[in-house]
């Protein structure tokens, strides 16, 4: 028998994704999300390498190159950091951790897995974090 969540509730028989071929089925939506990510941080670099910088123009081009190489770099941070996270999933999907909450260890539901496959937590373990987040950043009120 499993053991009860945090709540005191088992996942239900849908929302189990314990099976090995559910598992399967959600690291293959890591390793594709990985290779996709790949070949567009291929595509950034590549990029940002072989495009030069204006000699001609005005300060209007000047600064349209400014703001897109700064995009790019931007797009660039976004994507490595996705990238390592999926990386840590695909680790935790390696040593049988994959799918369940950092916080409560019930399973993480499958649809929630689909949609953010590199999950750590549980829908209600991250809205408690995000609100404790938020009363953090808020600070004491005086």
């Amino acid at each position: 028998m499993k053991a009860a969540g945090r709540y005191g509730t088992q996942p239900r028989a849908s929302q189990r994704h314990d099976t090995p071929e559910r598992t399967e089925a959600l690291a293959d939506i890591l390793q594709e999300r990985r290779r996709r990510i790949r070949e567009e941080l291929g595509r950034l670099f590549r990029r940002l390498r072989e495009e030069d910088r204006p000699t001609t123009g005005d300060d209007g081009d000047r600064a349209i190159y400014g703001l897109d190489r700064e995009l790019s770099s931007a797009r660039v941070d976004q994507l490595t950091q996705v990238r390592r996270r999926i990386d840590d999933a695909l680790a935790r999907h390696a040593d049988g951790r994959y799918g369940r909450c950092l916080a409560c260890e019930t399973e993480i539901p499958v649809a929630r897995l689909r949609s953010l496959p590199f999950a750590l937590y549980c829908r209600e373990c991250q809205q408690a974090a995000e609100e404790k987040s938020r009363t953090a950043l808020a600070g004491p009120i005086a």
